[in-house]
């Protein structure tokens, strides 16, 4: 996409975050693993299980900088997409995360520095069923001494829904060929606050 947001492409933001290990009880905590299990994940050097560092390098804005969904206000990392296109002179354009991929070289691992890199690879507009869309895509590198967690991820900004909106129910998704481990986790209203709270 040309334009207005063409600036924003190649634009970086880095974080540093050790990752520390009473974040990893929280997070053991909050998915009801046990005691033992904490004391496990939180020692020093434990390697990071699968999406564990979504609990890490995690920007900390202040309350005033914030948008009313709790994301941080448009136009400083990510671009201002009510200053231009088709949501110019918006008030509010809803955020959500439209698609991602992550993968795994080597681990992380408790008490280590994490470095998080995060580069906007594209921006795109498109037309959908219900208007106009805008695709951000961010490029997240996580990195440590011990490993590094790359993560592709597709942010959509799209019209605010009415508020009479009802969501649909979701559906269940195949799972790919061929994999070799599964569960299923339903969340209560705690837990995802609590999630929440350890991502925010």
């Amino acid at each position: 996409m040309t334009g207005a947001f063409a600036s924003h492409i190649g634009r970086i933001e880095t974080l540093n975050e050790t990752i520390h290990p009473m974040r990893m009880a929280q997070a053991a905590a909050m998915l009801g693993l046990g005691r033992e299990a904490a004391d496990t994940l939180s020692g020093e050097g434990t390697a990071l299980p699968p999406l564990f560092h979504l609990f890490f390098t995690n920007n900390t804005s202040d309350a005033g900088a914030l948008n009313p969904d709790g994301h941080e206000k448009l136009g400083g990392f990510m671009p201002d997409v009510t200053s231009a296109g088709p949501f110019e002179g918006k008030p509010v354009v809803r955020r959500m995360w439209a698609a991602g991929d992550i993968s795994f070289d080597g681990y992380l691992r408790v008490g280590e520095m994490a470095r998080r890199t995060s580069t906007i690879t594209s921006i795109e507009e498109k037309k959908g069923s219900t208007g106009p869309l805008i695709f951000v895509n961010v490029e997240r590198v996580i990195e440590a001494a011990s490993g590094r967690v790359t993560e592709k991820r597709t942010i959509v900004y799209r019209e605010p829904p009415a508020t009479t909106a009802i969501a649909p129910e979701s559906q269940d998704m195949p799972g790919q060929d061929g994999m070799q481990h599964h569960f299923t986790w339903h969340p209560d209203a705690i837990q995802l606050f609590r999630f929440s709270a350890l991502t925010w």
